[in-house]
């Protein structure tokens, strides 16, 4: 089955952040990566965002997106376009206003883009859209921990409580949208 992979794990790829290696793990475990046209156009972004902000230079940042095409062309990568019902579907999935299903409009078209390509499975470093995922019946899979559902944790037999056998909550930390200067595989 495959995994679509957002744009902010897509940047863990590109780029050394935190979850780097755990998301590069997780990766090399699947025969499938699907990487929409909508994940591109946001990992492109921020590189966008700190050429503006003069942290990247353009030819850096040409580089990189240079990067990102060579690499979405190997395995198990798949990029795959969006289709145009996208909009219809997240529309359809905001309706109920279940209270604790709130998250943002990008997050939303992700879903509708998972749900309209018949996809399962979202690595996603977003509580708020993982939150969203799972109630739509998505599997989610975290760079940073372990989970099987949005609010638990798989634990070892015996394992006690202790600081990391906890979730975020709605309020959690959101993954990065910003691009360290130090990319993977960099000097």
């Amino acid at each position: 089955m495959a995994l679509d992979l957002d744009a902010g794990c897509l940047l863990k790829v590109l780029c050394s952040e935190p979850e780097t290696l755990r998301t590069l793990e997780l990766i090399a475990e699947e025969d499938r990566i699907v990487v929409s046209s909508l994940a591109r156009v946001e990992a492109l972004t921020p590189l966008h965002g700190r050429v503006a902000g003069g942290h990247l230079s353009r030819a850096g940042a040409r580089r990189l997106a240079k990067r990102l095409a060579a690499l979405l062309a190997t395995d198990p990568y798949e990029p795959m376009n969006v289709p145009v019902t996208i909009y219809d579907l997240a529309v359809e999935h905001v309706a109920p206003f279940a209270p604790n299903d709130y998250c943002r409009s990008l997050d939303r078209l992700y879903l509708a883009v998972m749900d309209a390509l018949r996809l399962r499975r979202l690595l996603t470093n977003d509580d708020a859209q993982a939150r969203v995922a799972e109630r739509l019946d998505f599997d989610v899979v975290f760079p940073r921990g372990d989970r099987t559902r949005y609010g638990k944790r798989r634990r070892s037999p015996g394992e006690g409580e202790g600081p990391n056998d906890y979730v975020a909550t709605a309020r959690g930390r959101r993954g990065s949208d910003s691009v360290p200067g130090r990319t993977v595989g960099s000097t």
